[in-house]
């Protein structure tokens, strides 16, 4: 997906591979029987440096050295020094190892080692590799833990992105940082459990990244992450998974800077996915705003004026109202202008895939809202724009996808919700 593929080297070295095999069955036997003796851990810390991928042996040391961390002092402290070492020195062999990072978290989550020192090593980790996305999930449970403000990590992804747009995962980690940032204490927590409160237009979907939260079981020192790779690619908006109202609390000058920082990275490289990921939740939490101040028309019937007992419906609805339709301009705006930043690049590039994509979909959602105002804004073609041709075109550029392609251009995609048609 990022274009880097793991280089195996394939070269055996017998004496290392007997060596391998010899402790690896001396630490299973250790494992199966409970014998938790200095010998069998020092043998499975040399073990875990030939090969750090032996889930087994990693769970066996928080196994065997969980009693010693419970215990609390001085030993808890030197047992943890010493997994964190064993880990810097496994990352070293394969600094994608998901075993030795759960492990890393194992230690981390003891509370016996500096945050700062993590946070530093976690730094120069991501100046090595700024796409380590298990460099970046640690990074996040660091800044979690010492409570670092949301403003500085936003500035962090950012500066990461100014060095290198294609960083799926700094533009992934702005997702939560912003609606951290801006929601209300009960929205966030809606976001960070994954709810949805209500239901939401399909294009609202855009862009929704569904995020796997760690538990951690310090008694039995167990460590499970839950993730989710997804071909997001291949999804429609509705598919995506929508927003939480969260979401809508992103500001919309703020969207628009996200929308100008975004844009930097399709004038670099067009055909570069990961800021189109970006674009679309972007629009996303657009449509989150245009959506709540929609629902908010219609629950004004509830308001009451406590002090004289009086209903105040006329009033409330005429403001929900009136909030609505400036919602709706706002999102004709977002729409209209990023359609023809589209258009633009596809001046520049017109075999470029992603441009033309959104295209297609900003042009449906503008005609789905019945824009006939705003054709002339996003470039002059809107309302005669065939989105199957388009769909087609797509087809024949990107093959391998020619089945969604054919049922989006049938409506059998659900790319246009009826949600926002009902509107």
């Amino acid at each position: 997906m990022h274009g880097r593929p793991r280089v195996k080297d394939k070269r055996v070295d017998p004496d290392k591979a007997a060596l391998f095999g010899q402790l690896l069955e001396k630490v299973l036997t250790a494992c199966s029987s409970k014998s938790f003796d200095p010998l069998h851990i020092e043998l499975s810390s040399k073990l875990l440096e030939l090969n750090p991928e032996v889930y087994t042996v990693w769970n066996y040391r928080r196994e065997a050295l969980g009693p010693i961390v419970d215990a609390g002092g001085e030993d808890a402290v030197t047992t943890i020094a010493g997994e964190l070492a064993l880990t810097e020195r496994a990352l070293m062999k394969n600094p994608k190892s998901y075993s030795t990072w759960h492990h890393r978290r194992w230690a981390v989550g003891s509370g016996f080692c500096s945050l700062e020192r993590e946070l530093m090593l976690v730094e120069r980790l991501l100046e090595a590799d700024d796409r380590n996305f298990h460099g970046w999930g640690y990074r996040q449970l660091i800044a979690r833990k010492m409570g670092l403000p949301v403003e500085r990590e936003l500035a962090f992804t950012q500066r990461k992105i100014e060095q290198n747009f294609s960083n799926y995962s700094a533009w992934h980690y702005r997702t939560a940082l912003l609606p951290a940032l801006y929601s209300l204490p009960g929205e966030q927590e809606e976001q960070e459990l994954g709810r949805t409160s209500v239901t939401l237009p399909a294009a609202e979907a855009l862009a929704a990244e569904e995020k796997g939260e760690e538990k951690h079981q310090t008694k039995q020192h167990e460590y499970s992450m839950v993730e989710q790779n997804k071909d997001v690619e291949n999804q429609t908006l509705v598919e995506l998974g929508a927003p939480t109202s969260a979401s809508a609390a992103v500001p919309a000058e703020v969207l628009d800077q996200e929308f100008d920082l975004v844009k930097q990275a399709f004038y670099t490289e067009p055909e570069d996915q990961s800021g189109w990921f970006y674009h679309r939740w972007l629009l996303g939490c657009a449509l989150a705003r245009y959506q709540k101040a929609n629902r908010a028309s219609t629950t004004g019937s509830n308001i009451t004026n406590a002090e004289n007992g009086k209903s105040t419906l006329e009033e409330a609805s005429a403001s929900a109202a009136a909030a609505a339709a400036a919602a709706r301009v706002a999102l004709i705006n977002t729409l209209t202008t990023q359609a023809a930043m589209c258009k633009e690049l596809l001046e520049i590039e017109p075999d470029a895939k992603w441009p033309l994509l959104t295209h297609t979909r900003l042009c449906q959602l503008l005609a789905e809202l019945g824009t006939a105002d705003a054709d002339a804004d996003a470039g002059g073609d809107n309302l005669d724009f065939d989105a199957v041709e388009a769909y087609k075109k797509l087809e024949e550029m990107d093959p391998l996808r020619k089945g969604f392609y054919k049922d989006a251009a049938q409506g059998a995609a659900h790319v246009v919700a009826l949600p926002l048609q009902s509107t």
